[in-house]
């Protein structure tokens, strides 16, 4: 007997633009560690994480502040 299984199916997640992805580094680290935002090169994160969707740039973000806390 088989079953359907999620991973069987083939979906598009679409890539976000240079202006969202600003967005994004702005909002997150200012949630996270708003007195440390000055500090961050937003316009070079969002070019570096060109192929990235929103919630792995989130993701990365909070591994990265993790990484930074060990």
């Amino acid at each position: 007997m088989l079953r359907k299984n999620p991973f069987d199916e083939i979906f598009f997640v679409s890539l976000i633009e240079q202006k969202e992805r600003e967005a994004i580094f702005n909002v997150s680290p200012s949630r996270l560690r708003p007195h440390n935002l000055k500090n961050y090169n937003i316009k070079r994160l969002a070019y570096e994480t060109l192929d990235f969707p929103r919630t792995e740039i989130e993701r990365t973000l909070i591994e990265a502040m993790q990484i930074g806390f060990d």
